[in-house]
């Protein structure tokens, strides 16, 4: 099964007339374009059911909505892939683990975080998104993928040296205690922030990692955004 991610920055009638993005869509099962802007699908794609849509946020006063994403499904997929919760930042999708011959279900989440406003808009909506996936890994497998407005350069997303019960004298683990696996990860990004600094958090909170930099195609951990001013890597799967 394909996931695919992407900031479209703006989705139009016209995409859905270009044959070469329809090709490469099509390559993909589940399909997410995050900050449409839209607040209901241009249109559909060949093979695909009607698009689950989280809808952008208005603006307060003049300009354009922001965030907002349309989740396509490959119509095979129909009666395997169900929504189960979504808010204005995230949406959540149950995939039968039996149809993938796994013990469990997958709970698949897209999320789109706005660039940083404030400390306690950051770390609100962070804290939502870490117990919404402590929730779900009470029940199956969990996969996070999206837009953070997070660079993590320099940061680990594991708990170094909490494998020895030499190092917690003053407090023993348990003996069931599972300790992080220092996993190093590559990243072309070397700078951080405060996104950055939440979204790690929440992968030692549930040991979940960062796949960016930690595998063939990927091994550098390359940027995921351009524009005039620069590049970063800000756009992650976990």
């Amino acid at each position: 099964m394909n996931i695919a991610y992407w900031n479209i920055h703006g989705l139009n009638e016209d995409k859905f007339q270009d044959d070469l993005f329809i090709e490469n869509v099509c390559k993909y099962d589940i399909v997410c374009f995050a900050e449409t802007m839209l607040r209901e699908s241009p249109g559909n794609l060949p093979g695909f059911t009607s698009p689950y849509i989280v809808k952008p946020i208005k603006a307060k006063k003049r300009g354009r909505p922001s965030g907002g994403m349309l989740i396509f499904i490959k119509a095979k997929f129909k009666n395997v892939i169900s929504e189960i919760k979504q808010n204005n930042f995230s949406i959540w999708l149950k995939i039968d683990g039996t149809f993938l011959n796994l013990e469990k279900n997958i709970f698949l989440c897209f999320t789109y975080i706005k660039p940083y406003i404030n400390k306690d808009i950051s770390e609100l909506t962070f804290t939502k998104l870490e117990n919404d996936i402590s929730f779900f890994l009470s029940k199956g497998e969990v996969i996070l993928s999206g837009d953070f407005n997070a660079r993590t350069g320099g940061l680990n997303d594991f708990i170094q040296n909490d494998g020895v019960n030499d190092n917690f004298t003053d407090c023993p683990v348990p003996e069931d205690y599972t300790p992080d696996l220092p996993l190093e990860r590559n990243q072309l990004d070397q700078k951080n922030n405060l996104h950055g600094n939440l979204l790690v958090n929440i992968c030692k909170s549930s040991q979940m990692r960062i796949v960016n930099g930690r595998f063939l195609g990927d091994s550098l951990g390359y940027f995921t955004f351009y524009n005039s001013n620069g590049k970063s890597t800000v756009d992650y799967i976990c």
